[in-house]
């Protein structure tokens, strides 16, 4: 009895003790559960946002949905979750999620903001629609984000300057628009930002011009992107790879020339803007000629400053290695006075301004187009000042047309004319009308007199002196009629300004008179020289070609291949006997200094970088025509280029 009492006494106190124990673990096991129900609550945030992401995209529908169980009630294990295809996990969070082109369609659902350790958000090339919502701001420890190739449209969120630790942001070939938004100037761990091919406007924040480790920037194929690179380091540019192509964006040309010369193989003198001085003298010219009324202005922008080769696109202008070099804006209706400011154009070698309304003396500032070998003005009440600076310019241009030496007073705007005449009492306009027609009338019949004796083409030209001293007769008539009435004063000066205009008048006719020469001239130099020669040929052989065309069609059972080498035999052999010589750029040869070739070429992408701007393939050749010591390009040759583009 005595042991078994002991035994149940032994037996009651080990359950006292297995009990105190039992509280004790209680007591110190909380905070432990704690942790573990926190873990577990982010790892079924996690399983939310796949789950949502796998629901909205059609989840049942990609390409590649190994082990993605979205349908049960509760969050799979860690190392479940880690065999689901393109699902990376790192001490028990989602880091990585890799879905490119992988069928997903639909909109991005806000629940991937709760994957709040992601580091690598992979979904392009996949057919994903919508906006990108403010959710993306909560995956502050992505590294890399590639939304490139879906349909991505809105904007882009502010919110993507929170993600401090982002070092690649790909968003090309989506429909975002909008503004590049400022607050990507805050990621300063930022080494590649490819925003091209969108919808995107508006200027580039400086700010992220400034990041430190930024080596890529591609913004391209964004026509509503303009103004000025605002780059203010030219060290910090040289390590930037730019695109911005089919943009109006540009990089300073001192920039870009620094750039240059730092990095030869750099390519970003292509995206130079215009020189300040040479956009402002287009916009004097524009604003000085009532630019708006011009019968073509195509182009002919203000807004801001354009890139340099943009600015060759603009009606009668002409760009050559980043600077204007002619402007031909003839029967324009160009009305007004020349700016001194196009003496800014230094590098212009072409000012054609022929058959407009201009008029006054040109500005002496024009002399400091040292390369200009074209100043043609005829038809116009342009004329050369008497300056001594002038002239001896005019002297050192090979080819000037028109520019008669300026009287005392330039020859007065017709519009001018009229608001004067407009002054006068109606009875003196009628009386004045009557004497100017009686004027006209004999400088017309004398000028007829004149043909009718004429038999050389030379003198054919009106004889506009003679009109001119009659009319001078007009004026003294006018003036003996002046002081005949000098009793009424106001009168009198009203008669003064008629013989001032005049005045004018006999000098347009003297003008008319030096345009009329020189056009007997050029029809001299065609009859004789070697333009007519040139066309003559052109033209008998044409005539062949056509012969041989109408022979074929009345042959057409015979092989139409061999007819259409007979007539490429002989165009080579009209061209040919012309100087004309087609022409290949050489293949491997760079782009950038290569001779001859077209503007916008075909872009093939390659991520050999000593590959890029070489050109990969002839797609048309290129024709020129021999032109005293140098060849004149006819057309270009049209080329295919390598561009670098990395691989991300």
């Amino acid at each position: 009895m005595p042991s078994l009492f002991m035994g149940r006494e032994l037996m009651r106190n080990m359950s006292g003790l297995v009990g105190v124990v039992v509280l004790f673990l209680y007591l110190i096991t909380p905070p432990q559960t704690t942790a573990q129900q926190s873990e577990g609550n982010v790892a079924k945030a996690d399983w939310k946002g796949l789950k949502a992401l796998y629901n909205a995209t059609e989840g049942e529908y990609w390409k590649n949905n190994t082990n993605w169980d979205v349908h049960s009630e509760y969050p799979p294990s860690i190392d479940h979750l880690a065999t689901w295809y393109g699902v990376i996990v790192s001490e028990g969070r989602v880091t990585e999620l890799n879905l490119s082109d992988n069928g997903l369609a639909g909109i991005l659902p806000a629940e991937l903001g709760n994957i709040s350790k992601l580091q690598v958000l992979d979904l392009q090339e996949n057919d994903l629609s919508g906006s990108v919502g403010s959710w993306i701001g909560m995956l502050t420890a992505l590294g890399k984000l590639h939304l490139q190739q879906n349909h991505l449209s809105g904007l882009i969120p502010d919110e993507l300057g929170n993600l401090i630790h982002l070092e690649y942001l790909n968003l090309r070939g989506n429909q975002l628009e909008g503004a590049v938004p400022k607050s990507l100037g805050n990621l300063l761990k930022l080494q590649g930002l490819w925003l091209h091919a969108n919808q995107l406007s508006g200027t580039i924040p400086q700010d992220i011009l400034e990041l430190p480790d930024l080596k890529w920037l591609w913004l391209g194929e964004n026509p509503g992107l303009s103004d000025i690179i605002p780059i203010t380091n030219s060290h910090q540019a040289t390590k930037i790879d730019f695109y911005l192509g089919q943009t109006d964006l540009c990089i300073d040309r001192m920039i870009t020339e620094v750039v240059d010369d730092l990095v030869p193989e750099s390519s970003t003198s292509e995206y130079a803007c215009l020189l300040k001085e040479e956009w402002n003298a287009l916009k004097k010219l524009y604003f000085a000629t009532d630019g708006n009324n011009w019968i073509a202005n195509t182009g002919w922008n203000f807004e801001h400053r354009p890139r340099a080769e943009s600015v060759g696109q603009w009606y009668g202008v002409s760009v050559d290695d980043g600077h204007i070099r002619a402007l031909r804006l003839d029967l324009n209706h160009l009305d007004g006075l020349l700016p001194p400011d196009l003496g800014s154009l230094t590098e212009l070698e072409i000012l054609r301004v022929d058959g407009n309304p201009l008029y006054g003396p040109i500005p002496e500032e024009l002399s400091l187009l040292q390369d200009l070998k074209v100043f043609s003005s005829s038809k116009t009440q342009l004329c050369t000042p008497k300056t001594t600076t002038t002239k001896l310019w005019l002297e050192q241009i090979p080819t000037v047309l028109g520019l008669p030496d300026c009287n005392d007073q330039a020859p007065m705007p017709i519009e001018r004319a009229q608001e004067r005449m407009a002054a006068l009492p109606i009875w003196l306009i009628v009386g004045l009308g009557i004497l100017g027609a009686l004027g006209i009338g004999a400088a017309l019949i004398t000028a007829l007199m004149n043909n009718g004796r004429s038999k050389n083409l030379e003198e054919e030209t009106v004889d506009i002196d003679q009109s001119a001293d009659q009319l001078t007769v007009i004026e003294e008539r006018l003036n003996a009629f002046i002081h005949e009435t000098a009793s009424i004063s106001t009168l009198a000066q009203q008669f003064i300004d008629q013989s001032e205009i005049a005045k004018d008048f006999s000098s347009t006719l003297k003008t008319l008179r030096t345009a009329l020469d020189e056009r007997d001239q050029e029809i001299k130099r065609l009859k004789q020289g070697h333009d007519n020669a040139v066309f003559r040929k052109f033209v008998i052989r044409f005539i062949r070609v056509d012969q041989a065309v109408q022979y074929f069609l009345k042959n057409a059972e015979e092989d139409s291949t061999t007819h259409l080498g007979s007539i490429h035999s002989l165009l080579e052999d009209a061209l040919r006997e012309c100087d004309v010589q087609s022409f290949h750029p050489e293949i491997g040869s760079d782009y950038r200094s290569a001779f001859g070739v077209a503007e916008y070429p075909k872009i093939i992408a390659t991520t050999t970088i000593e590959d890029d701007c070489q050109i990969a393939e002839i797609m048309e050749p290129g024709y020129t025509m021999q032109g005293g010591k140098e060849k004149e390009v006819l057309i270009p040759a049209r080329v295919a280029i390598y561009r670098f583009k990395p691989e991300v």
